[in-house]
């Protein structure tokens, strides 16, 4: 079982998806999905906004102080820019294993045929597909299997906001950047923890719509007590990359941002929380850091 929420949890980081729980958010100092940054010398304030890529059109809000911050500001901030015209064909093209390597290579005939019954019963979608895609991606499917609903996305909402207003978008990282945090975790600990998505299907699902709530509930400090609970020594240096490094490296672009115009920055929420989260570090560094409602 725990091993099953460490996958979670790190899937969770990876793709902005977060550790969410029914942890009280009562007294939680970081209460909110939304945030002002300010101080410091900025002329105009900026925003932070905590997301996730995977969850039901029911459950995406727009609120109107977010929609408010989005038309104060002159640019939009995402870890990766998603509009560019080649932003699919670069992404997709990352997502494949070198030339020879194939997903059923990394598994026995037992664990694919339970993985090829996965995909055809509960995704409705032939695992043949996804013979050369590296499992750390296929993993994102069986994520999609937990849900009742076509998934729908905070990104293309906040950029249909911003083309709307015509608002600048910028991206933290490239395509290339992002995807290639993935290649440092070895394609067999990848295959294992597809497997083990699959074999604990009940578990894992109840971890995910555990988590739902938790993000619902806007509690920051929860996700990230959460993720440092259930992170082992086996997943420290996974966790490094994916999300404290790649903060402290955030915090320098993210400065020089805000301080030539209002920014709207919308991350991973896994990305905020924490001692080695963007609402620490920011604060850290001088700026005031406002909870909005």
């Amino acid at each position: 079982m725990k091993r099953t929420i460490k996958l979670v949890l790190l899937l969770c980081c990876m793709l902005a998806i977060f550790p969410m729980q029914q942890l009280s958010a009562q007294n939680s100092p970081n209460n909110s999905l939304l945030y002002g940054i300010s101080g410091n010398g900025l002329k105009e304030p900026s925003y932070l906004f905590g997301t996730v890529h995977l969850l039901c059109p029911d459950q995406l809000e727009i609120s109107e102080n977010v929609t408010n911050a989005i038309q104060q500001s002159e640019v939009l901030v995402l870890e990766v820019n998603m509009s560019i015209p080649d932003f699919l064909s670069r992404a997709q093209k990352l997502m494949y294993m070198k030339e020879g390597l194939t997903l059923d290579s990394l598994f026995n005939e037992e664990e694919y045929e339970t993985l090829n019954h996965y995909f055809k019963d509960s995704i409705q979608m032939p695992l043949f597909m996804f013979r050369r895609v590296k499992p750390f991606f296929v993993m994102s499917f069986t994520l999609i299997g937990f849900m009742d609903c076509k998934p729908a996305s905070y990104e293309e909402a906040l950029l249909k906001i911003a083309k709307q207003n015509d608002l600048e978008v910028i991206g933290i990282e490239t395509v290339e950047e992002q995807m290639g945090i993935i290649d440092e975790i070895e394609l067999e600990m990848q295959a294992d923890m597809l497997l083990e998505s699959i074999s604990k299907y009940d578990s894992t699902r109840m971890m995910y719509n555990e988590m739902m709530r938790l993000y619902l509930s806007g509690d920051i400090d929860g996700i990230f007590m959460l993720t440092q609970e259930y992170m082992s020594d086996e997943y420290a240096e996974i966790e490094m990359g994916l999300l404290t490094e790649r903060n402290h490296k955030w915090i320098p672009i993210i400065m020089d941002l805000i301080n030539k115009q209002p920014a709207f920055i919308a991350v991973g929420a896994a990305h905020l929380g924490g001692k080695n989260g963007l609402i620490h570090l920011l604060r850290k560094k001088g700026f005031k850091i406002k909870p909005l409602p």
